[in-house]
């Protein structure tokens, strides 16, 4: 690979990672995952599903990127 061909990928990777970024919640706080406070069912479910669904989103956000990648070869 030349060396105008990876400098080319780098850019590219740059912005589909920024990209990514964007559309990814803000990170949740430590603290908050720490702490020990009773949650209702209902609660946690929610918040597990709605893990699960930013889960899938950045995963096909990964497989889309590794396509695109890929092409460039």
């Amino acid at each position: 690979m030349k060396c105008k061909d990876s400098e080319s990928l780098k850019v590219v990777n740059a912005l589909l990672m920024e990209q990514i970024d964007l559309h990814l919640p803000p990170a949740i706080p430590l603290i908050v995952l720490q702490s020990h406070q009773p949650m209702p069912d209902a609660t946690l479910t929610n918040k597990y599903d709605d893990l699960l669904a930013a889960h899938e989103d950045v995963k096909k956000k990964l497989i889309v990127k590794e396509d695109f990648t890929s092409h460039l070869k």
